[in-house]
């Protein structure tokens, strides 16, 4: 169930607490926040210490760079799913025109 929009949450990110307004519901929130501080771990531990903005950068376009594999992963599926549905339905039209004879 998504909370109405707007509605106000409170997330943990590194140990700092942010207020926020979301449309998603709290648990959804905090797992995103466990994902934003799960990457800036990573970048932090790759990189050492930098300011703040440059690991929201960073941090930011590696999620943006996973987020478009993904859908170009989702669609390269959806494609292959069509043919093979299509194929199916080829031979499923082939066998009821070969009983039909």
């Amino acid at each position: 169930m998504h909370v109405q929009y707007g509605s106000s949450m409170k997330v943990s990110i590194l140990g700092k607490l942010y207020s926020i307004k979301s449309s998603h519901d709290p648990e959804f929130m905090q797992e995103a926040a466990a994902l934003l501080a799960e990457k800036i771990n990573q970048l932090q531990k790759k990189m050492g210490p930098m300011p703040a903005e440059k690991i929201a950068v960073l941090v930011g376009l590696n999620l943006a760079g996973e987020l478009i594999e993904l859908k170009k992963s989702h669609k390269d599926s959806a494609k292959k799913i069509k043919k093979r549905v299509e194929y199916v339905f080829e031979k499923l039209d082939a066998l009821e025109k070969n009983q039909n004879q």
